[in-house]
């Protein structure tokens, strides 16, 4: 993400960041149904940075883990 204005006026900017995050599938069957299991992590590096919506500033998120299953009935 570019720098972003924080005001109308463009006077006011937070600085651009870059996040990384990651994530893996595994495909398989289970007790004869197709099943994918997912393991996901956002800001990997738990880059701290600033955040903005317009006229809200705010932390950017912690690094976050998510786990899922899907299963095909």
């Amino acid at each position: 993400v570019s720098n972003r204005a924080l005001d109308a006026n463009n006077a006011r900017f937070i600085p651009g960041y870059s996040l990384v995050n990651a994530g893996v599938r595994y495909e398989t069957r289970w007790f004869g149904k197709d099943t994918t299991l997912r393991a996901h992590v956002d800001n990997v590096f738990d880059k701290r940075y600033w955040a903005a919506a317009t006229p809200t500033l705010y932390a950017g998120l912690p690094r976050a883990f998510k786990l899922s299953m899907q299963v095909d009935l």
